[in-house]
């Protein structure tokens, strides 16, 4: 009997501004900890983070958005939370 594998919540943070912090924006940051202060809250778990730091939203070539839409494809998503 094969086991089923557990889907996962993934949070996803997304910023097209820089704020001119090297490395991860502060937004991103902040989105990051209260996205899992919410799915913890909420027991959303497990979960992942994916973040698009310093890309529009108007660019769906994204890499974070295009892991998050595999994810989902490959059926290993129960929830997402933005």
């Amino acid at each position: 009997m094969q086991k089923s594998k557990s889907k996962i919540t993934i949070l996803y943070a997304r910023l097209s501004e820089d704020d001119e912090l090297q490395g991860t924006s502060n937004s991103i940051l902040d989105q990051q900890q209260l996205l899992a202060e919410y799915a913890e809250r909420h027991n959303l778990m497990p979960y992942i983070h994916i973040q698009d730091d310093r890309y529009s939203g108007t660019n769906w070539n994204r890499p974070g958005w295009q892991e998050l839409i595999t994810k989902v494809e490959n059926d290993e998503v129960s929830c997402i939370c933005y």
